[in-house]
This record gives structure tokens, sequence and C-alpha cells, in this order.
């Protein structure tokens, strides 16, 4: 996405308190959330407007109205698989004159302290977090998040993401606007630095002024939270799930610290409560949006939505192992050679682990506690299959509720190996689970030294093509429609070098498997 010629997406603070003394009780197993879009447009408006609609990127409505409804709702869908709650979440919203480079607001409608499973005493959370963690609805009388959106501003309403150079993308507008009301967003006020009501938040309590002493926003004083408010790229989320999954991140970050929006002066509306714009590959959670492709990835948001306190489906990221990065696996190896490999990164793990043998499982050749840092160098065998077990721990669940999980990857050991390694698919993660009826999923494949090309087969199963191929000749990019029903699918990425492969011909390859939810 261009970072150039942006305009606004805030969040809006609707603030209102509320105590509650807790009950004892048991966290019961809760399922993914249901989210109820509640239409407050009046008839003849907004997302009532009868005006003719031609149907766009899967979108069937044939007025402006149903059109805009069913964009929200498809966005309201993302979220809603991603989240755990037993308690409905509910979205008012409205279509209404925005100031001219506003492009929407939301909010939580509530705020709650001290409540049933609370997970931090005497600390205010968004209503809908609050209701999932107690399982009950806490302010049954009020709806949960309020939101509106331009109602003059020309944006594409498709459901594939797909909006040309002069649009910009609804579903990515909705999407980033219900991040704030399930929580993206301080309480904290960024031009006076104090706390709501005199009490930590849910989001700030991660928050750090990189260098400062004290650090953290909930030990400054208001003048050190003003300060932090406005030090740029030394504003940062420190929360355990965004440094664990920070890995995906080329700029926009410190080691694995992840830089906050702190422009001097403040913004209301926008500072602190949004990723940095340097984030790159781009996040939903910034504070803008250009005009031309959506983004409908909840990347990062999603993994501070976990920090402060919500739970995630498996389609989330929730104790999913991922793979060996590089080398990619099933790529051929030098003999008795220091090959430095890459394991990927999972939202709320803990430590990770490499077993190396010549056998799957085994630990014959070497292991490597690599405790949060997934990093490592192998030395090669002279010969032969070489096989790495990648543990990932997570707090819970996992082999008789250790919390450990793996993933299994083999190489082989021969001539010519290391040259002509074969790149993986880099995004989305392989292994991660993706939204069904989406249409124009983008997937970046890595790039190697001295290739040729790129051809991709499509299957439901590792290594076949029955869903479809393409010959992406020297791109590595390509889009991906999933379909309407839960699954998996295989996506065998070759690339081609001069020399070597399969059967000599250049050909090698990846295979990356994925599943729909």
């Amino acid at each position: 996405m261009n970072k150039k010629s942006l305009l606004l997406i805030r969040w809006m603070a609707v603030v209102m308190f509320s105590v509650l003394v807790p009950n004892l009780g048991l966290v019961p197993e809760v399922e993914a959330a249901t989210v109820i879009v509640v239409n407050r447009d009046s008839a003849g408006e907004g997302f009532n407007d009868p005006t003719s609609f031609t149907p766009v990127g899967g979108n069937t409505a044939t007025t402006l109205g149903r059109a805009r409804l069913n964009a929200f709702q498809h966005a309201a869908n993302i979220w809603g698989r991603a989240l755990r709650s037993n308690v409905p979440i509910r979205v008012e919203a409205q279509m209404n004159p925005l100031p001219a480079n506003v492009l929407g607001a939301a909010g939580a409608l509530n705020n709650f302290r001290d409540f049933t499973n609370a997970p931090v005493a005497n600390t205010w959370h968004p209503v809908a977090l609050a209701n999932s963690l107690a399982n009950m609805d806490i302010d049954p009388s009020r709806n949960d998040i309020r939101a509106q959106f331009s109602s003059t501003h020309a944006f594409y309403f498709g459901l594939d993401g797909r909006a040309p150079s002069n649009q910009h993308d609804f579903v990515t507008v909705v999407l980033h606007e219900i991040g704030h009301g399930l929580g993206f967003a301080t309480l904290v006020d960024s031009q006076t630095g104090e706390k709501a009501l005199g009490r930590n938040d849910a989001y700030m309590r991660f928050l750090e002024h990189h260098g400062r002493n004290p650090s953290g926003y909930p030990g400054m004083s208001n003048a050190q939270r003003r300060a932090a408010a406005v030090s740029g790229p030394l504003l940062h989320f420190l929360g355990p799930r965004v440094q664990a999954g920070s890995g995906v991140l080329t700029a926009g970050k410190t080691g694995t610290h992840v830089h906050m929006y702190a422009p001097n002066p403040v913004k209301r509306g926008s500072s602190v409560s949004h990723f940095a714009l340097t984030t790159t590959p781009n996040q939903l959670m910034e504070p803008a949006l250009a005009r031309g492709p959506g983004n409908h990835n909840l990347g990062l948001a999603l993994n501070l939505l976990e920090d402060i306190g919500w739970q995630v489906t498996t389609g989330g990221g929730s104790n999913v192992p991922p793979p060996i990065l590089t080398p990619a696996p099933n790529s051929t190896l030098a003999p008795n050679a220091s090959i430095p490999f890459t394991g990927g990164r999972a939202t709320g793990a803990i430590h990770y682990f490499a077993f190396v043998g010549t056998t799957k499982g085994a630990r014959n050749i070497q292991t490597f506690n690599l405790r949060t840092t997934p990093t490592f160098t192998v030395r090669t065998p002279a010969s032969g299959i070489m096989h790495v077990r990648y543990w990932t721990r997570f707090a819970t669940g996992g082999i008789n509720n250790t919390g450990w999980t793996f993933t299994d990857q083999q190489y082989r050991i021969g001539p010519g190996g290391g040259s002509n390694v074969p790149p993986a698919i880099l995004t989305p993660r392989p292994g991660s689970t993706l939204p069904i009826n989406t249409r124009g999923i983008r997937f970046t494949g890595g790039k190697a030294t001295g290739e040729l090309q790129h051809f991709l087969w499509l299957g439901s199963t590792k290594g076949s093509s029955a869903l479809g191929t393409l010959n992406l000749r020297t791109n590595n990019t390509f889009l991906i429609n999933t379909g309407s029903r839960p699954g998996t699918f295989w996506i065998r990425y070759w690339t081609r070098f001069a020399t070597g492969g399969v059967n000599n011909t250049g050909w090698v390859f990846t295979d990356q498997q994925y599943f729909t939810r």
C-alpha cells in the first residue's frame, strides 16, 4: 500500500466508565465471536440509501445502502472469526458527513474495571472485552461500539479488497474502526498525559518511551506521558504477543519493539492509538489509508488485542506451530557446512527449541534451546537426509498440556546444496488460517539469487495442482480466492535456476499448507 496521499482513520473516545465488584468463577470455554451490526441510520439515508448500485467485487447489493451494510458486515465477520466470545459484540453504525480528510471514527461505548475474571485489577477494559472475559453482557442496555463513516466520500464497497487507485476500500476502513472499538486505543489524554479517572487502561500498560526512566506508561507522570506521545520512533508497544509477531516487520520496529504513532505535535484521535506509519509491511491499524487495494489482514492488530486480554481462535494464530522459514523445507543443503536457519514466530509463543537428526524427530545431530530467538546454525552431515523438528511452546495446550507443539521439516544433503535453495512463501505466514469467502488474498513468495522463473501449483493435497496452476514468470506475488467451506489447501511454489533441480531442469520447490475457516 502506498503511504502517500493518505486520508485519516481515527478512534473516537466515547468516555463512560463503570466499576463492577467481581464474583468468583471459572473462565468458560468460549466460541468464535458473533459481531452484530446495528444500523442507526434513518430511512432513505446512509445504510438505508436507496440509490441504485451496481454489484462489484462480490458485493451483490443493488442499492447503495445495502452495499454499505454488506461491506460492513463482511468486515465484522472477519473480526468475529478471529476472536472468541460467548457474548455477541454489538456495533452501532452510521454514515455521516465527516471532516474532509476523515474516513471514519469509532470507539468503545463503555469501559469497565474489576469485573468477574478481569485479568488485571483496577484497570479499564473496553466493554466488548469485559463482556467476553466475564462471560456475560455487563451493560445489556447499550451497544458495545459506536462507529461512523463518511457519507460523502467515494468508497469502494467490493468485498475483494480490489479498490481502484481513485477509491478507498470500505471494508479496510471498517476493520480498522472496529479494531479501535475492541480495544486498540488508550484512554490516556495524549495532550495532557492524564490517565482516565487516574487509572491504567489495558492498552497503555504495554506502552514504552524507549530509553527513558521510567519507560513504562503506567509509572510515568502526566508530563512524562505527554512527552512520550510526541516522541516519534521512541514510543513502543511491548506486549509479548506483539513482540513475538514482530518478525513479520522489516521496518517500524526496534528489535522486537513495534513503533507506535507519536508525531509532534499531537494529533488528537490519532496519536498513540495506532501503529506508526513506518511499519512495513503496512499494518491495518496505521492512522491513514491510501487509495487503491485494501488490507483485510488483521496482522499485528490481533496480536495486540491478545495482549490486552482477548482470546483468539485458531484462525487468529493461537497455538499454531510455525514452520522453518529459511532454508526452505525440502531444499538441498551443502554437506559439512554451517547453514543458518530461521524459524517462524507465532502469536503467543513463549519458547522455541529445535531437534536436528537423521530421522524424523531425532536429535542425534544437534539440539538448540532457542528461548525466544528462533535463529540457529546447523552443521550439516556429509550426506543423506536431515530432519529438523521445530518446537514452539505456548502457555496452554500442546502435547500432554505442556504447551509444546512442533512442525517437522526435511532437507537433502548433497552436492550443489546451499546454492539453488528454493525460497518459501513469505506472506501470509505458512500454516496460517485464512477467512472463507474472500477474494483477492495477496500472497508474496520469496526470491532467490540467480532465479529465472516462478510457477505455482494449487491443490487440496501436497504436490497437487488440481485447483489450478499459474506461471508467475519473474513475479513473486499472486492472488488467491478462498471458497465457501472450511478446509485446507497446499501451494507448491516453484523456482527455476539455470542448473540443477529436479531431473536437472533447474526447477526446485517448497510446499506450504494453509487452512480456511
